[in-house]
């Protein structure tokens, strides 16, 4: 708790700076014809432009929960599915009325939030070169909705850094009744603050008194030790790790196996975070002073619903949400008996001898793969391979290296749903043990063998130094 209090309080010092820094280059006239429209069409093209981020991050974690409902709300809800993480279903088949059925909700989920998080750049917008009295109020609230941003993604960045060097590592959820208590300590967290600013005449928009940036940061400490603590009582046996691991905790639990964190996962994750905290800004500080309305901010008792989307998301993408199969309450997965191994065994392999099988069995892909045989013999199930490893469909001659996936590979995957449809999504797997990162690069747009969804499939074995834990859950 006091490790997580200490990472939260940096972040939101770094990212109240960040935040003061924006108030300190604009100006605040008091006047109509003090505004300048220059700065002040800077600041709403500003507030647009990251009012799409918000919006299309918004569509695609509706796209994302849609495509496994299921196991979106099991996180939602905070708890953890029977799921295999590398076998969740991360897409709907390529069917228009299931995919029409994702369509809506993603582009209802877009038009919301980029009206939420870019009205202020709107109305900004509309006073440009007038001297309507309501000019300056309008001004001010896209400096103050900015200042926001770059207060949410300026933490983010922080908090991603703090993610790679693995500082603190703990990736218990939050469950219903956290998040319950959480709303009565951020309630009585907000009004404590309130009351200080108010007492204290601290500017929340001034760009030069750090009283603020102190005061938030010390706020998010409690805030952050209180709600990692609730997720620990009711998960106690996740792995705790500080600094890399050295001073872990034993526990009766092994981590969810870390994925290979690329680009695409680095720019998912910040602007997952950033986007979840920038509404729940614009909605507890920008609105209520756009209204006149402070009590409004009482709203933001709520805040810790974002951590539930959060952990949701990941769950439907099979990250976070689902037990280990050391956990000793997950149920087999369908088809597979109880007493199945971890790993599945080549169909190459003889049990009774010791014959290495020839170079054409190497290469060649597994029956399950190829299809039905003539005899119409039943090809054996895909699903019926456990803890994700698939090696028993590549054979023995695998090269662990970050290339294309093979054709007859992709063509199971999109079978199972498992492979990603669009650049911000992923999936893991295991070969031969090792873990991969499934992603799909930019291709020609075209359908191929090796990209029928119009991009390439890639694989990328996953780098041995890995933050642990999940992307969702409390903070870390």
């Amino acid at each position: 708790m006091g490790a997580n209090g200490a990472q939260g309080a940096f972040e939101t010092f770094v990212g109240r700076l960040g935040e003061a820094a924006v108030h300190a280059l604009s100006n605040h006239p008091k006047d109509p014809r003090e505004v300048n429209d220059t700065l002040m069409a800077a600041h709403a093209a500003v507030n647009l432009a990251m009012g799409l981020v918000a919006g299309a991050r918004a569509g695609l974690h509706a796209w994302r929960g849609r495509g496994n409902a299921e196991a979106y709300w099991t996180g939602f809800r905070g708890e953890r599915s029977a799921q295999s993480s590398a076998f969740s279903v991360a897409g709907t088949p390529n069917v228009p009325a299931s995919q029409l059925s994702r369509l809506l909700p993603s582009v209802a989920a877009a038009v919301v939030t980029f009206g939420v998080a870019a009205h202020t750049g709107i109305s900004a917008l509309s006073h440009l070169r007038s001297s309507s009295k309501d000019k300056v109020k309008a001004y001010e609230a896209v400096i103050l909705s900015n200042a926001n941003t770059a207060y949410c993604y300026t933490r983010e960045v922080a908090n991603f850094v703090a993610y790679v060097f693995q500082l603190v590592s703990h990736d218990a959820l939050v469950s219903w009744p956290g998040f319950a208590a959480s709303i009565l300590e951020y309630g009585s967290n907000w009004a404590v603050q309130h009351r200080v600013r108010e007492r204290n005449d601290i500017d929340h928009a001034g760009s030069s008194d750090l009283r603020w940036p102190a005061m938030s940061a010390a706020a998010e400490a409690v805030d952050v030790a209180f709600t990692s603590g609730v997720a620990r009582l009711a998960e106690p046996d996740r792995p705790v790790g500080i600094w890399r691991g050295r001073l872990a905790e034993e526990t009766a639990v092994e981590a969810d196996p870390p994925s290979r964190l690329t680009k695409i996962d680095a720019i998912d994750r910040v602007t997952q975070r950033a986007v979840g905290r920038q509404l729940v800004g614009e909605i507890s500080n920008v609105v209520p002073k756009e209204l006149r309305l402070p009590w409004i901010g009482l709203l933001a008792a709520g805040t810790h619903l974002r951590e539930l989307t959060w952990q949701a998301e990941n769950a439907s993408r099979g990250r976070g949400a689902s037990r280990l199969s050391s956990d000793p309450e997950a149920p087999p997965p369908v088809g597979v008996p109880p007493t199945a191994g971890s790993s599945g065994v080549s169909p190459t392999v003889r049990q009774e001898g010791t014959e290495l099988p020839s170079r054409r069995d190497l290469n060649a892909p597994p029956p399950d793969i190829r299809g039905p045989s003539s005899s119409g013999e039943a090809a054996p199930s895909f699903v019926g391979q456990s803890s994700g490893e698939v090696g028993h469909l590549v054979g023995l001659g695998w090269e662990h290296r970050r290339d294309r996936a093979p054709p007859f590979l992709i063509g199971a995957l999109i079978r199972r749903g498992d492979v990603p449809r669009t650049p911000l999504e992923s999936t893991n797997l295991r070969i031969h043990g090792q873990i991969y990162t499934v992603y799909m690069e930019p291709g020609s747009g075209a359908a191929t063998i090796d990209g029928p969804l119009g991009g390439n499939v890639m694989l990328a074995p996953e780098l041995r130094l890995q933050p642990r834990g999940s992307a969702g859950g409390v903070h870390r």
